[in-house]
């Protein structure tokens, strides 16, 4: 093949001239097969695109849908917690808000106080109080309560206070003074619940409130001059205890236990005595003066030893008596007084055990020194528990209930102590036989009172039972 440029020769194949460097053009010789095989071919490499073409259209379209469905799903879960969550927050809201009723403000602060969130409870009664046009009475006194409880003292008591000065009733007056008591007594201030009972006008609501009031004690004799032994009584209306002294000066808990008569003998006596009710609160001391001038009876002679008997015998007593004294005695351990059983001749001993005492008594009712003693008479042959093994029980009872600590008897504080001494022996219905014990109290100076309470221990089992007019419950 010749250049067409400077007609050099061109080897077989080659595509430009080697020597001036000229294109060589190659034109195909036409055939017609190969055409209609390349147009086939191309016919089918176009139909295969369309294909390929339409099935990515068809997965992009699924793709699309597929994306869809899940943004739809997730705006679906999205929208249910989001109403999850506000559902949750109103339910909330209604059990610590409820409704605008005053109900349910109150059911909340019951709520709230079953918590111990006192605070929270008495907002809550607030809010029901915020809803009337005149506050409930009961409504205040639940927030005072609640107040109390959370310790919010001034708070609790200023509704209390407003509660009495306006007075609605009389059950609410005792219920706000209920409320202020508890208050004060939280705290230890008894004297103040004292005076504020004190200054209350309603007898009725006094009376409600006894044991916290204080009354000054009172002489059963004028103060003065007497010519005769004098035994001084100190009484008292209110629920408590008097301490005295004779020597004028200021009494108080650790003075001298008054528990009978004051025997007053020649010279001068200043007595002071104070009242102090259970709670410690103290009266004003009251005092008074007294000159004597009497000789104190003779000591009565018992004729009868004391003793257990198991035969029938006589309890038998001499004195010399002067002008109008008279022999009084005692069967229950208590001192005898000019109102005690008069002595006139022997006393044949009943069937049990009891203490005899005897006294001689002026006539201004000074009693001499007594004479006594534990006596008993059985003919049972039924072996049963000691007096002492009976006592000793009662003790043991009383320290299971908390009110001793010690064998001796003695009370919580280590103050003072119980004792008991048997009066009687008693056949009860059907139980059997009983000691019959009164208790009493002993302080630290040895001065004893009966507390008033009596027990009853079976001879036989040494069950111990309060004892009350022929009547015994167990403890």
């Amino acid at each position: 093949m010749k250049c067409p440029r400077c007609g050099a020769d061109i080897p077989e194949g080659s595509l430009f001239c080697e020597k001036c460097f000229a294109d060589i053009r190659v034109v195909p010789t036409y055939d017609s097969q190969i055409e209609q095989r390349i147009s086939e071919t191309l016919s089918g490499i176009a139909g295969q695109l369309d294909r390929e073409e339409k099935r990515e259209e068809r997965r992009l379209r699924r793709h699309q849908e597929i994306q869809r469905f899940k943004r739809r799903a997730a705006l679906i879960f999205i929208g249910f917690a989001l109403a999850v969550v506000l559902m949750t927050v109103w339910f909330r809201f209604l059990r610590r808000e409820g409704p605008m009723t005053e109900s349910a403000f109150v059911g909340n602060a019951y709520a709230f106080a079953e918590e111990n969130k006192f605070l929270d409870a008495a907002e809550e009664i607030q809010k029901a109080i915020d809803l009337q046009e005149e506050p409930d009475t009961q409504l205040l006194l639940k927030k005072a309560e609640y107040l109390r409880k959370a310790g919010e003292y001034r708070a609790s008591l200023d509704i209390s206070e407003s509660i009495i000065a306006k007075a609605p009733s009389k059950d609410d007056v005792i219920s706000a003074y209920r409320n202020l008591v508890s208050v004060y007594s939280e705290q230890g201030e008894y004297d103040i619940i004292a005076a504020a009972i004190a200054d209350e006008k309603d007898a009725s609501v006094r009376q409600a409130f006894s044991e916290y009031l204080v009354y000054e004690p009172e002489f059963s004799n004028t103060p003065g001059e007497y010519a005769d032994v004098l035994n001084l009584a100190l009484t008292c209306q209110g629920i408590g205890t008097i301490f005295y002294t004779m020597d004028g000066s200021v009494p108080d808990t650790g003075s001298i236990l008054y528990n009978k008569p004051i025997p007053l003998r020649d010279g001068e006596y200043t007595i002071s005595a104070v009242f102090v009710n259970h709670f410690g609160a103290a009266s004003e001391p009251v005092t008074g003066t007294y000159v004597i001038g009497e000789q104190i009876p003779a000591k009565p002679e018992l004729l009868l030893k004391p003793g257990f008997y198991d035969h029938p015998v006589e309890i038998g007593v001499k004195a010399e008596l002067g002008e109008n004294e008279t022999i009084r005695y005692t069967t229950d351990g208590s001192d005898p007084t000019a109102d005690s059983e008069e002595y006139t001749g022997p006393i044949p001993l009943p069937e049990g055990t009891a203490t005899y005492r005897f006294a001689v008594i002026s006539k201004n009712g000074v009693a001499g020194e007594i004479a006594g003693g534990e006596y008993t008479y059985s003919t049972r042959k039924a072996e049963k528990i000691s007096q002492e093994d009976a006592a000793a029980r009662i003790i043991a009872a009383l320290t299971k209930r908390g009110e001793t600590i010690a064998p001796d008897g003695t009370i919580g504080g280590g103050i003072a102590r119980f004792s008991y001494a048997c009066t009687a022996t008693q056949s009860i219905g059907s139980y059997g036989d009983f000691y019959i014990f009164e208790e009493y109290l002993t302080d630290q100076a040895g001065n004893t009172a009966p507390t008033g309470r009596k027990f009853a221990v079976n001879q036989l089992n040494g069950t111990v039972n309060l004892y009350d007019n022929n009547v015994i419950a167990p403890i």
